[in-house]
């Protein structure tokens, strides 16, 4: 599974995806160029993928706050089929 996403240079917000494990997106002349984004403004972003799983560090960071994760509200129903539900009691209600 591939994942991409964009990390802002001016906010070294592309060390950080880096430090979980994505790299920069590479064509045959090394590295692709920084892309307008435009719902950021136009502010140039890098792009960056994830083909080799995340880094160990951001393995271990998640797996100590796993508790917060499995502990967390969900204020929505999880599945498509309890949507429905929901939706037919909403309306037999109203």
């Amino acid at each position: 599974q591939i994942r991409f996403a964009c990390g802002i240079p001016r906010l070294k917000t592309d060390q950080y995806i880096g430090w979980l494990g994505y790299q920069r997106l590479t064509g045959t002349k090394g590295d692709l160029p920084l892309i307008k984004q435009s719902n950021l403004c136009g502010e140039p972003v890098q792009l960056m993928i994830l083909e080799n799983g995340h880094s160990q560090e951001a393995i271990e960071l998640a797996k100590k706050y796993q508790s917060f994760w499995d502990a967390r509200l969900c204020l929505a129903p999880t599945t498509a089929e309890e949507a429905k539900e929901e939706a037919e009691e909403i309306k037999q209600a109203a």
